[in-house]
């Protein structure tokens, strides 16, 4: 099951990069649904900009799935991008987030994948719009940082945290 995952993230990792982000959003699998914004019942086509697709709850507007490489052009320590997939509520929560590129050289070498996707699944719950938003603290763990891998955390906290917060004002 892990492996057909990966290949079906490998494969939407390159449909993205060829067809662009209205592609990414029909090719989300249910999984991916549930990861990014579980109970949804459908996320509509991106739009923008900045682009994101309306998640649907009961039939009603919940939030917004989005790539922060989309929204914020998120680069790594390394200068190249880094993208990852976040579902958020219309009151800042995120409700899920799954790395689906990067060529961070550090996270290539020496950090596996699991590692990488459990700190970035590890913003789930945190509210974008609070004043000071810190990882710190939180009740439930999740990582602050990647060991070895500082400044490449860092830019995937910022790069989810300004995303979130760019959509939300765009489309709030």
């Amino acid at each position: 099951m892990i492996i057909w995952i990966r290949t079906l993230v490998a494969v939407g990792a390159l449909v993205f990069t060829l067809a662009g982000l209205p592609a990414v959003a029909g090719g989300l699998t249910p999984e991916m649904h549930d990861i990014l914004f579980p109970g949804a019942e459908r996320l509509e086509d991106f739009a923008g900009p900045p682009p994101a697709a309306r998640a649907f709850k009961d039939g009603k507007m919940a939030g917004f799935v989005l790539s922060t490489n989309e929204v914020v052009g998120s680069t790594g320590y390394g200068g190249g991008p880094i993208d990852v997939l976040v579902g958020v509520t219309l009151d800042g929560t995120i409700t899920g987030a799954h790395l689906l590129s990067h060529n961070e050289p550090i996270l290539v070498i020496g950090i596996s994948d699991s590692d990488l996707q459990k700190f970035v699944q590890g913003f789930s719950g945190i509210n974008v719009l609070a004043p000071a938003v810190r990882r710190k603290g939180r009740s439930r763990s999740a990582a602050d940082a990647i060991a070895g891998a500082s400044v490449s955390s860092a830019v995937i906290e910022d790069a989810i945290i300004r995303a979130a917060r760019a959509v939300l004002r765009a489309h709030g």
